[in-house]
């Protein structure tokens, strides 16, 4: 250590400074209390910084300290990790001068948090496809199923007593078994890349629907 450093303690071995795990440990405790519910960081942080944490916090406190742990992959610039040390990062305002917030959700979305991610021009354009893609999608499902509301007020019963023909039922399946897809995806660690495929597929099958019927029953589109 440095001699004009002033926090120090004395120890058998010399002077010593409290080491960043027990800084960690003692400074979350301090905020949150004895039980952490869920604890995140870099997936580099599990071993030794996470475990000598739940180490200290465990033998203090006598009980689990951590109720769950979200460890993110690293972010990486052509393949090398994004750090300071390198000074191959990118900070918000340079990202935003040539991408939106949007295009960065749809980045994360895209990939599952715990798996590296490459920062490229290809992987941020893909994001933004995407993202116009759902938003453009969105504003004409909008438009029809506005268009489908206005014939309905003009013939409501004729609307509302048709009976649902084979390919509504289908179609109604298959919606209810990507929402329960999308559901245990998201209960298995937040799998937000099998969320949006699935997303994608909803697209296909109700653009296929809408295509080929001049008067769905309300409470489908709905």
């Amino acid at each position: 250590r440095k001699n004009n450093e002033k926090l120090f303690y004395d120890s058998p071995w010399g002077k010593g400074r409290p080491g960043w795990h027990i800084e960690c440990s003692a400074m979350s405790t301090s905020v949150f209390g004895r039980t952490l519910d869920i604890h995140s960081g870099g997936i580099d942080l599990i071993f030794p910084h996470h475990e000598n944490e739940l180490a200290q916090c465990g033998a203090c406190f006598g009980h689990q300290w951590v109720n769950y742990f979200l460890h993110t992959g690293h972010l990486s610039i052509s393949g090398l990790k994004m750090s300071k040390s390198l000074k191959n990062f990118i900070t918000i305002k340079q990202y935003l001068s040539e991408y939106d917030s949007n295009t960065l959700r749809w980045f994360c979305l895209m990939r599952s948090f715990h798996s590296p991610a490459d920062y490229t021009k290809e992987a941020l354009s893909d994001a933004q496809a995407l993202g116009l893609k759902f938003d453009q999608w969105l504003r004409e499902m909008k438009n029809r199923i506005d268009h489908f509301y206005r014939l309905q007020e003009k013939d409501t019963e004729n609307l509302i007593s048709r009976r649902w023909n084979e390919a509504e039922h289908k179609l109604y399946s298959e919606i209810m078994e990507i929402q329960n897809v999308i559901r245990k995806a998201l209960q298995d660690n937040f799998n937000t890349a099998l969320c949006v495929h699935q997303l994608q597929h909803i697209m296909v099958l109700l653009n296929s629907y809408i295509d080929t019927t001049q008067q769905p029953p309300p409470e489908l589109i709905h």
